[in-house]
């Protein structure tokens, strides 16, 4: 993958990136699921298996697992 310059405040490209859909009945989830997601993303080893992941399959495993981990209240 090639970064991107998205005019980021530290001036480095990005590489990684997460959108998300969701409806208005589940504004709280949302928000939950953000917080979760900021915490992973925070974590340079979990950054780095997403950078790694061979394929789709690869990358839905990391994120599912880091979801599940964040639902039982262990860090992933």
């Amino acid at each position: 993958a090639h970064p991107i310059d998205f005019a980021a405040n530290d001036g480095e490209p990005v590489d990684l990136m997460f959108a998300m859909c969701v409806s208005e009945d589940l504004a709280q989830r949302h928000l939950q699921t953000l917080s979760e997601l900021a915490e992973d993303f925070a974590n340079a080893g979990f950054r780095e298996a997403l950078r790694d992941a061979p394929d789709i399959a690869s990358l839905r495993a990391l994120l599912l697992a880091a979801d599940v981990c964040a639902q039982r209240g262990v860090a992933s």
